[in-house]
């Protein structure tokens, strides 16, 4: 599980060598890939409609490839020697990659393929109870169920803003589809009746202060 980890969370977090699609702007935790371009912290998927990625080649881009050793370079220089792992070229989601996936797809593809695979640590852990303490595999076992959870949150948020600057369509049918999210307009409201409150408010003017005051004088009076 420790060896698998890291594969399974790259891959639903970001892969090809885009990375870093966590929030950059706010809470700094989870999923937020569009606040990587388009502001001023930023500009690092270099996402649109046609085309992903940032270009670190010395010819055409960024020039960080030029810190590689000579032949390292070379390698990466070229987008068709360069390992589809790491997608160091800006290029359009439907380039072929040499297992013959288009980038979008392969991007479609391993989002969902981590995050079910995060589905199934926790029962994984299940091998260790009652073989450490306890108080160690509730801890391991909690974090592993969040994690699960939050991994669906990274594949949807990366997939579907992927899905929605290229409108090319998951050809696994996944992305975009959410057969058991219920639209808000229509749900039905059951069981509940619904009742006004009058919170106690410490404020001067609101109802709980005018209560209080006459609470105080009918007291203060010798009336009950």
């Amino acid at each position: 599980m420790f060896v698998a980890s890291w594969p399974v969370y790259e891959n639903y977090t970001g892969n090809l060598g885009i990375q870093a699609l966590s929030d950059i702007l706010y809470t700094h935790f989870g999923p937020n890939p569009a606040s990587q371009d388009n502001n001023g912290r930023g500009q690092w998927t270099r996402a649109d409609h046609l085309t992903i990625s940032m270009d670190r080649t010395v010819k055409n881009g960024t020039g960080y490839l030029g810190q590689c050793p000579p032949k390292i370079a070379a390698l990466y220089e070229d987008v068709e020697t360069t390992p589809d792992e790491l997608l160091l070229h800006h290029v359009n989601y439907t380039q072929r990659q040499k297992s013959g996936n288009t980038v979008i797809q392969h991007f479609y593809d391993v989002h969902y393929a981590g995050s079910a695979a995060a589905q199934t640590f926790g029962a994984d852990m299940d091998v260790l109870r009652g073989k450490i303490d306890d108080e160690k595999y509730e801890e391991v076992l909690f974090r592993l169920t969040y994690q699960a959870g939050h991994a669906l949150v990274w594949r949807c948020a990366i997939s579907e803003l992927c899905h929605c600057l290229s409108g090319v369509p998951d050809e696994a049918g996944g992305v975009g589809v959410h057969p058991w999210r219920i639209v808000a307009e229509d749900m039905r409201f059951e069981g509940h009746r619904v009742s006004l409150g009058y919170p106690v408010r410490e404020g001067v003017g609101g109802p709980g202060h005018h209560q209080k005051l006459k609470h105080y004088s009918r007291h203060r009076h010798g009336h009950a």
